[in-house]
């Protein structure tokens, strides 16, 4: 391998603290100044005095300035605005007129997003709005989402005098897909039939057509009509090339039965029509070797054990290679970024295209109907009227995180929770700092957590407890801001949303309170659980990202930035990456591992779930560990452990820490310097049993450990002996046959090089993210894999041969990913229009 400038691909680590770098400033933090220097000496000290979370809370509620503080909020952002959304549905119309179909589709959505629901006149302005979006959608070659909002517009409350417009467009629209899916005969076969079921709809709704006349009608239905005979002789010649037996009669009876539904079997295609969204198709893939039984997430070749001051961690119970996937799982919980809500889904964080609006708001949208209900129905039900408040405030991703822990259950749960979680905490507590063999932790632990009475979602609630918060080494100025922003975001639900019940918002608390609001019993249950999420979040939250590819130079659109989120070409031509934070998110199975500077995983997205993959192999017991951001060949030692005290409070003791390896340009490579060979731990064969020596049971005596597995031999590349023994253990290592070994991985990895080098230049290609695309990905991963363990077996690292083998791997991982492809701006198309559409 020929060594270049290493350069890490974008991996964005855990989400920061509270105060997180590329968070606007709102009102909160002068607020909370406010109310800091508001309080006497004697004060202060009476709250350094306090020890628990609920003294805390009910001490910064009475605080006079706390009461019913005057939030410069501007109500109407987000708001539904029929006016405006008339707006923007002409100049759609004018846009679509001429041939700027792209344009007319973002005014449609617009409109789409802005319309009011609730009455008949927003049904029927949502059902027209979509119709017309289709049409652009059309024009765009997006035939599947044309169909979709399609669909949506016949399901709500169009006109039927254009009726037949939407329908002729919906068989288009399946005769494209049809064409699209022929290397896939069943497939085609099935989007025909729609196409030919929408034409026999269009000729009934052409009976009540407003904007036709006679003749017109007359000439419309005959078009129609031809339409359906070509299909309807294709049909019958298919099916009579495939059924040789039965009359000409039978097989149309057959035909016409296949073709009655008037929906199409099956509306799932590729995903090459939409180009740079592919790394989101598909479902997740399942962990190798299976699913843990009491981490589902992740696979059950991990044991998650307590490993005393070290906590949980994640560790190797069966030999784990590169490329094993370890984890794939969905969020406990998932917040996008503000700037994000207009091109991304607000629930999977999928890129829109066609998006669905929020019944209620208009400030965020959706990517499906599934995502719409799952929010609604949790989230942002409780979260839509204080969405506002809670972005103008300026709080940061990690607190709006905390509260959606909160806001996506109802108080019942809570209620009806609170007599597990003091018992939790108790437990939780009880074990911290102590090592226990079971993965259910503690004894305590494992009675609470695995307890047969909870339900799954409250065992998955009660589990956020386990999370380290690190409450006993806060400071009191720690404390005082957190306090403030729980009450802060108590004061949200109870006073912006319908969470808690009116009778509770009513209530007082027992105790007699001169001065502020007084907490009532639900007030201190759920501002004590936010109190911890706020403490554990900056430690334990995920940046979700996705990869941008393309656009030399273009901004990334904001976001939570971080040190691997640089441009990472090696060469000019192969276009540069990026990093774009779309937000942040807790994961049940990925907090447990722990920090290395030279991480055994790779970690990217499809929408904000998680796929961890091995990128370095990992022997029965060992720690697999991910990274949170400092990495060894990148960032010097001293650097990398400030970095993880100031952040994550613990001081790394990984090995490139305790060796101090090198950062990436003086490690050695496979051409010149010092390498370390491998030492292996094998079976060998026991020697022959001396004469007379008692016998043993069949296979005593047939095996004898040699090798330690974790030493190696230095070995100058100018003056290589043939063999040496290992540092650790003296074992024989053969060096000649490693030499071999390395040699056969030159032309692999090569061959991968070149092959990376052309996918990625995404300037060129318009596959970025297809099917085909990933499947070349794939193919050039698997070199890379080969490579790597090629390179295992035979050196330990630092080696710059690694390190530039896992840089390519990883990119290959990041490209099954989240990858956007950013194109320059093009002029509009100047195809003939055919009139507005509707």
């Amino acid at each position: 391998m020929q060594p270049h400038q290493e350069q890490q691909p974008p991996q964005g680590p855990r989400v920061g603290t509270p105060s997180d770098q590329g968070q606007p400033r709102g009102f909160f933090q002068e607020y909370l100044s406010r109310l800091r220097t508001s309080l006497s000496p004697q004060q202060w000290d009476e709250f350094c005095g306090l020890r628990g979370a609920q003294e805390r809370l009910s001490f910064v509620a009475r605080l006079p300035g706390s009461a019913d503080p005057q939030w410069p909020v501007d109500l109407s952002t987000g708001m539904k605005d029929a006016a405006a959304a008339k707006a923007s549905k002409d100049r759609g119309n004018q846009a679509f007129l001429k041939g700027d179909f792209k344009a007319s589709l973002d005014l449609y959505t617009k409109c789409v997003l802005l319309t009011p629901y609730g009455d008949d006149l927003g049904s029927a302005e949502i059902a027209v709005a979509t119709a017309n979006r289709s049409a652009a959608l059309y024009r765009l070659g997006k035939y599947r989402r044309a169909l979709e909002d399609i669909e949506c517009a016949l399901s709500l409350d169009f006109p039927k005098g254009l009726k037949h417009k939407v329908l002729d467009r919906k068989a288009r629209c399946m005769l494209a897909l049809s064409e699209r899916r022929k290397y896939n005969p069943e497939a085609s076969r099935k989007a025909r039939d729609g196409a030919m079921a929408a034409l026999r709809e269009t000729l009934t709704s052409l009976d009540e057509a407003t904007d036709l006349d006679a003749e017109r009608r007359s000439l419309r239905e005959t078009e129609v009509r031809m339409m359906l005979c070509v299909l309807t002789k294709a049909a019958e010649e298919e099916a009579a090339s495939k059924t040789p037996k039965g009359s000409r009669q039978q097989q149309a009876q057959r035909q016409q039965s296949s073709t009655a539904s008037t929906t199409p079997v099956d509306l799932e295609e590729e995903d090459d029509e939409e180009t740079g969204c592919g790394g989101h198709a598909g479902s997740l893939p399942t962990p190798t070797g299976g699913r843990h039984a009491l981490y589902p997430g992740a696979s059950q070749m991990l044991s998650f054990a307590r490993r005393g001051a070290l906590g949980r961690q994640a560790e190797a119970k069966a030999h784990v290679s590169a490329g094993d996937v370890l984890v794939s799982e969905k969020p406990w919980a998932a917040v996008l970024l503000r700037e994000k809500v207009s091109t991304h889904c607000y629930q999977c964080f999928k890129p829109l295209l066609a998006p669905l609006p929020c019944p209620t708001c208009s400030t965020v949208a959706f990517c499906s109907a599934a995502c719409r209900e799952t929010a609604v129905s949790t989230h942002h039900a409780t979260e839509c009227p204080a969405l506002a408040l809670i972005w103008d405030s300026g709080v940061s991703l990690t607190c709006h995180l905390a509260l959606r822990l909160i806001s996506q259950r109802d108080i019942h749960f809570l209620r009806d929770l609170r007599p597990h979680i003091e018992a939790a905490k108790q437990a939780v507590a009880g074990a911290v700092g102590k090592s226990f063999p079971g993965e259910g932790g503690s004894p305590a632990e494992e009675k609470i957590f695995w307890a047969s009475e909870l339900t799954p979602s409250q065992r998955e609630y009660l589990s956020v407890l386990r999370l380290v918060s690190h409450e006993t080494e806060r400071s009191s100025e720690d404390h005082f801001q957190r306090a403030v922003m729980a009450i802060f975001l108590v004061k949200c639900l109870r006073e912006w949303t319908e969470f808690f019940e009116e009778e509770q918002q009513q209530a007082t608390a027992a105790e007699d309170v001169t001065n502020g609001d007084a907490l009532n019993e639900d007030d201190l249950l759920v501002g004590d659980l936010l109190l911890h999420h706020l403490q554990m979040m900056q430690f334990n939250a995920h940046e979700v990202f996705e990869v941008e590819m393309g656009g030399r130079g273009a901004a990334g659109g904001g976001g939570v930035r971080t040190e691997d989120a640089a441009m990472i070409s090696d060469e000019e031509d192969t276009g540069p990456w990026r990093s774009v934070g779309l937000g942040g998110a807790l994961y049940p199975s990925l907090v447990l591992f722990n920090h290395s500077c030279e991480p055994g995983v790779v970690r990217y997205f499809k929408g904000n779930s998680v796929i961890v993959r091995a990128i370095r192999g990992a022997n029965i017991g060992e720690m697999i560990a991910e990274n949170y951001g400092p990495i060894y060949t990148r960032q010097p030692r001293d650097a990398r452990q400030a970095s993880l005290r100031s952040q994550y409070w613990f001081n790394c003791e990984c090995r490139p820490c305790r060796e101090n390896w090198p950062l990436f340009e003086g490690m050695p490579t496979t051409a010149s310097g010092s390498l370390r060979f491998r030492c292996h731990q094998t079976i060998a064969e026991a020697p022959p049993a001396t004469k007379g020596a008692p016998k043993g049971p069949p296979g005593a005596q047939v095996a004898i450990p040699k090798g330690c597995a974790k030493g190696y031999v230095i070995v100058h590349t100018e003056s290589m002996a043939p063999v040496m023994n290992c540092m650790e253990c003296g074992t024989t290592i053969n060096v000649i046959k490693g030499l071999k070994t390395l040699s056969e991985t030159d032309e692999t990895f090569s061959r991968a090089e070149e092959r990376l080098k052309a996918l990625m230049n995404a300037e060129r290609p318009s596959g970025v993210g297809k099917k085909q695309w990933r499947s070349q990905v794939n193919g050039a991963l698997a070199d890379f894999l080969s490579v790597l363990h090629s390179l295992e077996e035979v050196l330990s690292p630092p080696l710059r041969d690694i390190a530039l083998c896992q840089q390519s791997a990883r990119r290959c991982m990041l490209a099954l990913g989240n990858v956007r492809l950013c194109l320059l701006p093009h002029a509009p198309l100047s195809l003939a229009a055919n009139g507005v559409p509707s």
